[in-house]
């Protein structure tokens, strides 16, 4: 029991290490964004550079500059629609890319890099 108790301390110690030392990922200071918003037929219908500062937000580039509904939840916001492309989130949502690269956070926690492209797309859950 006391070996499973130390183990356990051990891990968990060990991650603590790992996650530290792991470089983190951090947007830039100010810069320059471009917006994609692909329809459900693959069209384009909005194409945007905005201008974005240090403390902003995806989400509050999107605000300030294009016609989007959100939901807040304890995680964060849900984008339900963005320059007339929209959702239920129940059966489709709307999926965000950045440089190609399918977003592992949502609007309040992507950090915004100088130049990167933004594409938002509807996408089926399945």
């Amino acid at each position: 029991m006391k070996l499973k108790v130390i183990l356990s301390v051990m891990v968990i110690l060990l991650g603590g290490f790992v996650f530290v030392l792991l470089p983190s990922e951090t947007g830039d200071d100010a810069g320059d964004i471009h917006i994609e918003v692909i329809d459900a037929d693959g069209q384009t219908v909005l194409t945007e550079t905005l201008s974005f500062d240090a403390d902003d937000s995806l989400y509050d580039v999107l605000n300030r500059h294009i016609e989007i509904e959100t939901r807040g939840t304890s995680g964060g916001r849900i984008l339900l629609s963005i320059a007339g492309l929209s959702t239920d989130f129940v059966h489709n949502f709307i999926k965000i890319e950045i440089d190609g690269e399918l977003s592992r956070s949502g609007i309040d926690q992507t950090n915004l890099k100088d130049g990167s492209v933004y594409t938002f797309s509807v996408d089926s859950v399945r």
